[in-house]
């Protein structure tokens, strides 16, 4: 089978994570996708005033019942102790699927800068990094020059997911709208809701 492993603090996760996991289970045909809500970051820590961990689970399965039958969500790193390092979450997975082949979805961002990562040679050696390329600034000159880097440093197989329609809006953005009444253009219903219910981001 072809698994995908897209983590994320999804603080909320909105339109823009739903499109990309949709456009990369079609593109790499996967079978299976496992969403993965972190739970301490490594390298930032998680805005002030951010929900409770089983607040973003909850919203990540609404999300993930929306894109299909096909994804799951996983808890682990909410229920690992410490920082949330993606080589323990790969490893984790790869123990359930010791046959199968794994692709680590990643933004622009984290891709360019996986090389800093905890133990990236161990990460690369365990799955294929899948890289979203999220905008027209994402040139492929820089991503093909990231390819030959972590190919020659990692041993790394890379794909690269050019997203044909990216939605341009943070979580950081989502989060200062949602706090004035605004942005709920860039949330599914569900999640949306669950956000008013719960009160959640300085709603009311």
């Amino acid at each position: 089978m072809k698994i995908g492993i897209y983590g994320g603090s999804f603080n909320p996760i909105h339109t823009g994570h739903v499109a990309a996991a949709q456009f990369a289970m079609k593109y790499l045909k996967l079978d299976r996708l496992y969403l993965v809500p972190v739970g301490i970051p490594p390298h930032k820590e998680l805005a002030e005033g951010s929900p409770a961990p089983r607040h973003r689970l909850a919203m990540a399965q609404l999300a993930g019942q929306h894109i299909g039958e096909r994804v799951e969500v996983l808890d682990l790193e909410l229920r690992r102790e410490g920082k949330s390092y993606t080589k323990d979450t790969v490893r984790a997975i790869r123990k359930r699927h010791p046959k199968d082949r794994l692709y680590l979805l990643m933004g622009t961002d984290m891709f360019l800068t996986f090389q800093d990562w905890r133990r990236p040679g161990e990460i690369a050696a365990l799955c294929t990094l899948a890289a979203f390329r999220r905008s027209a600034a994402d040139t492929a000159e820089q991503f093909e020059a990231q390819c030959r880097r972590l190919r020659k440093s990692c041993g790394a197989e890379v794909v690269t997911v050019p997203l044909p329609q990216a939605v341009e809006i943070s979580s950081t953005q989502l989060r200062e709208r949602l706090s004035h009444g605004e942005g709920n253009q860039f949330l599914l219903p569900a999640v949306y809701g669950y956000i008013l219910i719960h009160h959640l981001y300085g709603t009311r």
